[in-house]
């Protein structure tokens, strides 16, 4: 590494240590500057994201999204599924809340699973261990956002 890239690392990890952790205790294996900077490496050195970040020893969250090769495709097709038989198919992790607040109830929830074998795009995604996938609703209502998914490296 160059010495005005050393520097340029150090200035990043300077302006993100001050940041608070919005992370869960059980979530804070790895310093979140060191998380924030990993990702920033790899964005700048215009590497594989996933790859760049498990070969520098992190683990990642990615948002499934439209442009990924398939994969957001994949998982959407995936989870919708499962909740049709309520995951009866394949062992699940799940969250479910129902909270009052503003006036407003609103049911949660959250969805994790081992990545099958099968899944389309999964071997563009070094270390990709886990799918998750979460929707939440006003109880009262008949709108709900659309399901929410991401890919993640650790268990």
């Amino acid at each position: 590494m160059l010495a005005s890239e050393d520097s340029n690392l150090k200035s990043i990890a300077a302006h993100f240590e001050e940041l608070p952790d919005p992370r869960s205790k059980v979530n804070r294996e790895h310093l979140l500057v060191d998380v924030i900077v990993i990702s920033i490496g790899a964005i700048l050195a215009g590497a594989d994201g996933p790859t760049a970040i498990v070969d520098g020893g992190g683990d990642y969250v990615f948002p499934v999204k439209g442009n990924q090769g398939g994969l957001g495709k994949a998982v959407t097709e995936f989870f919708a599924d499962h909740l049709k038989d309520d995951f009866a198919r394949v062992k699940v992790s799940r969250l479910e809340s129902t909270e009052t607040h503003h006036g407003r109830i609103e049911k949660r929830s959250y969805f994790q699973v081992n990545v099958p074998d099968d899944l389309p795009g999964r071997q563009r995604w070094k270390g990709l261990r886990t799918l998750r996938s979460g929707d939440h609703a006003l109880v009262k209502s008949t709108a709900s956002r659309p399901m929410k998914s991401n890919v993640r490296s650790a268990a």
